[in-house]
């Protein structure tokens, strides 16, 4: 009886990422995603800049391109990644959105994984049910961007420091350093993770010299992995940072016209270059004349602007009607003019998400109140969620934390023990 149990739970959990993998692979074919280099802008303009710097990787080699300034442009790896699948096929863009469609599916499986740990099995599938068939996660998986790679290294990242928590295992603690330090030179919003984790923890846990020893073995291999693009950006360009970009997101984010949001939900143009100009906004001297102007409009709005930083976390985790229905103000408008079948989609997800975030962020609550900041999975959450959230613009920025969240809701309905 037990062995059948175990073996329906492999079983469901084998279905539902099937079934993820077949979603998106549908999505994929039923959506013009370009195959070709020269239409990257005209679907997600960012797919260009991380395929622009895997070419200068091809064009210079490795080095050449670590030491040319176009380095600087987007936090490394998902470009290295991007290079190691290019040279597999003759169809390089499509065969990488094949392959992130697969990556994204498979993340499912840590999300599981901690779900388990932390809870249960009900709880297990039903947070990755969520993950498999919520369309922005979907939307996001057949494509260039650092989604599908960073998510896997954030899941990833979250059970291996449950487990180094957990067992206080030398090699758990390496390896959460190692994976978080990729999560990083995927995504660089993960940069102060280590840290943040480090003064919560080091809190809870002073008195055990073990994991003490552990939390700095997790920072050392952290600094291995990140540390060497840090020391080469200040070296070669006098930058102390792993890209640049953090002054285009400043700037949307202080914009008054669309209170911080992404300007074209709210029929606005980015209209960097009218400031960067002859630069672009991720070359140096673009990215710090794009901070200049975000400083002022910080001063000169700062009390509207505190006020989008505290509504932006709800509307990088649940959207807002101008990201749902885009490029339609409402549901009114997408209903007339897409039909009845794509309105009522829309509006299953956005409800779909909400109760996700209410009823995980209550249970996440709950178990603050209950336990203290001890656990990694509710730091992170915490970090995501409150520390970087306020300062970006875009809904996918949100994305990967909405994961960690479902495994909290669905812990509402379904927990049978407490969170450790």
């Amino acid at each position: 009886m037990f062995f059948k149990y175990k073996m329906n739970n492999k079983f469901m959990l084998f279905a539902i990422i099937l079934l993820a993998i077949t979603v998106r692979f549908i999505y994929f074919l039923t959506t013009p995603f370009p195959l070709t280099p020269d239409k990257l802008l005209s679907f997600y303009p960012d797919e260009n800049v991380y395929y622009g710097n895997y070419l200068l990787i091809v064009q210079k080699g490795f080095i050449g391109a670590l030491l040319d300034q176009q380095s600087l442009w987007t936090a490394p790896l998902n470009s290295i990644y991007i290079y190691l699948l290019a040279g597999i096929t003759s169809k390089p863009i499509l065969f990488i959105r094949l392959v992130n469609i697969l990556i994204a599916s498979v993340s499912i499986i840590y999300l599981y994984k901690i779900a388990v740990k932390m809870f249960n099995v009900k709880v297990a599938l039903f947070s990755s049910l969520f993950m498999a068939v919520y369309f922005p996660l979907i939307e996001i998986s057949p494509t260039l961007l650092t989604e599908p790679l960073y998510i896997l290294f954030l899941l990833m990242s979250g059970y291996y420091l449950l487990l180094a928590t957990e067992n206080n295992n030398y090699k758990h603690y390496i390896l959460s350093g190692v994976i978080i330090g990729l999560a990083t030179l995927t995504r660089s919003t993960y940069l102060l993770v280590p840290f943040f984790l480090v003064f919560f923890l080091f809190i809870h846990f002073r008195k055990n010299r073990k994991m003490i020893n552990g939390f700095i073995i997790m920072l050392g291999m952290f600094m291995i992995m990140v540390g060497p693009f840090f020391l080469k950006n200040l070296v070669m360009f006098d930058r102390l940072t792993l890209n640049n970009g953090s002054g285009a997101v400043l700037f949307l984010g202080s914009r008054a016209d669309t209170e911080g949001d992404e300007p074209p939900y709210r029929g606005k143009g980015y209209d960097t270059y009218e400031i960067t100009t002859p630069y672009q906004h991720l070359e140096s001297e673009g990215d710090d004349k794009l901070k200049k102007v975000a400083i002022d409009n910080i001063k000169n709005h700062f009390p509207s602007y505190m006020y989008w930083n505290i509504k932006k976390i709800g509307r990088l985790l649940v959207g807002n009607n101008y990201y749902w229905f885009f490029p339609f103000n409402d549901v009114s408008g997408y209903y007339h003019n897409l039909g009845l079948t794509k309105a009522l989609f829309k509006i299953t997800n956005m409800f779909l998400v909400i109760f996700v975030v209410i009823f995980g962020w209550y249970e996440i609550l709950v178990s603050i109140f209950r336990k203290g900041f001890r656990n990694p999975i509710t730091l992170i959450i915490i970090y995501h969620t409150l520390v970087m959230l306020p300062f970006l613009t875009n809904h996918r920025y949100g994305l990967p934390i909405i994961c960690f969240i479902s495994i909290f809701c669905a812990s509402h309905f379904f927990k049978e023990k407490k969170v450790n």
